[in-house]
């Protein structure tokens, strides 16, 4: 919108193209970053964490990859703002911005592939007392996502997931 307002664009139609074009953006920026780019950058850190990393390299592998990929789409997105003004609209349809979330999401789950099998070793520890545990709630876990996977949500199934771990470490 800068452009715009440079090239003196009458601002009521500023306006209108500013609430027009938060939607779209809006549907964009979940799937790309919330749906693909953030489990992506958190089955990374926690494949770190499995390897053995320390709590503050995990936590800078998160932050590092995470802001690179979220800080160098915001710059593309001003740059293309800028340049092309209320043409921007015309962005929306880059290959990146529509098959993105596809290719990121295959990745996240390959890396998952990776992370949950040594973050589960991880947390077992070498004790292997759990690992008869570990192994059926996972087998019950795939159960249920086959069972009732097209009900639930990704964001619910994670905070279930989360919340079972929050509780392991403290009972443990």
């Amino acid at each position: 919108l800068a452009r715009a307002e440079l090239d003196q664009v009458d601002p009521a139609m500023i306006e209108r193209f500013r609430r027009a074009l938060g939607g779209p953006l809006g549907s964009v920026g979940d799937r790309l970053i919330w749906a693909s780019w953030l489990p992506f950058c958190s089955l990374l850190a926690l494949c770190a964490f499995g390897l053995g990393a320390t709590p503050g390299w995990v936590l800078a592998i998160f932050l590092g990859v995470y802001n690179t990929g979220h800080v160098a789409l915001r710059a593309w997105g001003v740059r293309t703002g800028f340049r092309k003004g209320l043409r921007v609209s015309e962005a929306l349809a880059n290959p990146l911005l529509r098959k993105g979330p596809t290719i990121i999401g295959g990745a996240a789950c390959l890396v998952a592939g990776f992370a949950l099998p040594l973050a589960f070793q991880a947390i077992i520890g070498p004790g292997r007392r759990l690992s008869g545990g570990v192994f059926l709630v996972v087998i019950l876990g795939t159960l249920l996502l086959a069972r009732f996977g097209g009900r639930g949500e990704g964001w619910r199934i994670a905070l279930a997931v989360l919340s079972l771990f929050v509780l392991f470490s403290v009972v443990r």
